[in-house]
């Protein structure tokens, strides 16, 4: 039995999703409105977002508007129109807004499987290893000796706030380039800052729930 969705439907359902990803974490909101913030600054000042993910690799997304080109052209006696887009310099905040998070936990997904292929190197792990994006196979003898260093790994990059502070720190430190310009002088640019996200830490309860959820995945 198929059934197709309306338009309407298809928003609805995307709202009862919205509010139940929310509603199962409230403090999202607050980590979604920090990045709005930066993107706004930043757009201000018409560069990228800029961030170091956990395994060393510096990230510039800078997603800008596109000029239309219209080009006229004859070809065999007949008049032909074609319409390009031309980069320009100017930062699309749109965009960068809704890129932001996306990219961000990307890098982060990426990051946890750098971290454990360099466990599994670094400690002699010569096992078969596929890997695509974020996601990893290896035969299921080999899985116990995975989930100890993906566990490791996880933890190196959220254990404490860790990557939070990181990333605040990049940006104030971004933003100090900046600091002959008078925008950067204007209160209404103030570095946001995680402060209200930074509560609860990773802790041993929830460290607990981590490794009971990956023993139900494995």
């Amino acid at each position: 039995i198929s059934y197709k969705l309306t338009v309407k439907e298809l928003f609805l359902l995307a709202e009862l999703v919205h509010k139940s990803i929310f509603d199962l974490h409230p403090k999202l909101k607050l980590f979604i409105n920090y990045w709005d913030k930066v993107s706004e600054i930043l757009h201000e000042l018409n560069v990228g977002i800029n961030w170091s993910a956990p395994n060393g690799l510096l990230i510039n997304q800078k997603y800008v508007h596109f000029d239309k080109i219209t080009i006229f052209y004859q070809i065999f006696s007949k008049n032909k129109l074609v319409t390009l887009q031309k980069p320009t310099s100017k930062i699309n905040l749109r965009k960068q807004k809704s890129a932001i998070l996306p990219n961000l936990i990307h890098s982060l997904d990426a990051s946890a499987l750098t971290l454990l292929v360099n466990k599994l190197i670094i400690n002699g792990g010569k096992i078969p290893f596929y890997s695509v994006h974020d996601c990893f196979a290896s035969p299921a003898n080999n899985m116990p000796l995975i989930k100890i260093y993906y566990i490791e790994s996880l933890t190196d990059i959220y254990e404490g706030n860790k990557i939070l502070n990181i990333f605040e720190n990049d940006l104030k430190e971004f933003l100090d380039k900046f600091k002959d310009e008078k925008i950067a002088f204007n209160k209404k640019f103030k570095a946001p800052t995680f402060f209200k996200i930074k509560k609860p830490i990773l802790n041993n309860k929830l460290m607990k729930y981590l490794k009971e959820s990956f023993n139900i995945v494995i």
